[in-house]
């Protein structure tokens, strides 16, 4: 019965028509940034905002998730939210985005009931709220939410309206960061005893260009010191290494910085 009613509304399953409203309902992560330590699970709650000065009924919802798997490991996901839906999960679709849910890639929807609208507002809604552990160390990874992860799944969010009404605004991506970065002693800080490890990792820009072999061509602490992601050790991560030095926490100032930087809207 899932996949009927789905049919109803999605455009996963086939063609329906579909008209193009204003902007109405942005998807967003809250919190937009977080800090763990490898091990440790990471809650990400996906929350559908509205219009400031006005309300939005939503019918359903598309999201195409993307992560980084040798950074993240998916755990599950809560229908928490103050809204029953209908039906809501990572469901069987076209394109099997959800038939292995550890490549990086997961398709979610949820059907609003036919009896009660979802509304949202400009406060927001919660929709779900999704688990991850961290993996391994790493300045900042991010959780996704994708225009589309193929030709029959992408993002969308349905307005109550006749013909359905395609009322999605923008979408945002969720940061993650692993560890301390700069932290090669466990100590939380940044000092002038991680400095060996920085030693020992720096590559230059020919160092490895593909960041999950780092757990095995070098240290395990490598990936703390790859400041701007892009798979190598070089001066830019040194740099961003003596400005992080003696500064409680890590690099807080700096790695906001690479964080935009490596992950451009």
């Amino acid at each position: 019965m899932g996949t009927v009613l789905r049919c109803l509304i999605s455009t996963s399953f086939f063609a329906v028509p579909v008209s193009t409203a204003a902007a109405e309902v942005d998807l967003v992560w809250r919190p937009s940034v977080q800090t763990v330590q490898p091990g440790e699970i990471v809650a990400l709650e996906l929350v559908a905002v509205g219009p400031s000065d006005r309300s939005a009924s939503i019918a359903a919802i598309d999201v195409v998730l993307a992560w980084d798997e040798h950074r993240l490991e998916y755990i599950g996901l809560d229908n928490n939210g103050p809204y029953a839906w209908l039906i809501a999960g990572l469901l069987p679709d076209r394109d099997g985005l959800n038939t292995n849910l550890a490549d990086g890639v997961a398709f979610y929807t949820a059907l609003a009931r036919f009896d009660a609208d979802a509304i949202v507002d400009g406060a927001g809604v919660l929709v779900a709220t999704f688990r991850f552990r961290a993996l391994v160390r790493t300045v900042a990874t991010r959780v996704a939410v994708e225009p589309a992860g193929g030709p029959n799944s992408r993002t969308v969010v349905f307005g109550r309206e006749s013909p359905i009404q395609d009322i999605s605004g923008q979408f945002g991506n969720a940061v993650i960061r692993i560890g301390t970065p700069g932290d090669c002693t466990n100590d939380h800080a940044v000092g002038s005893a991680d400095f060996g490890g920085l030693q020992s990792c720096f590559t230059g820009p020919v160092g490895p260009v593909d960041p999950p072999a780092y757990p095995i061509a070098l240290p395990s602490c490598c990936p703390a010191f790859d400041f701007d992601i892009d798979g190598d050790i070089d001066l830019f991560d040194l740099s961003a290494f003596v400005n992080s030095t003696d500064q409680p926490n890590g690099a807080t100032v700096e790695t906001r910085h690479v964080a935009q930087h490596a992950f451009p809207e």
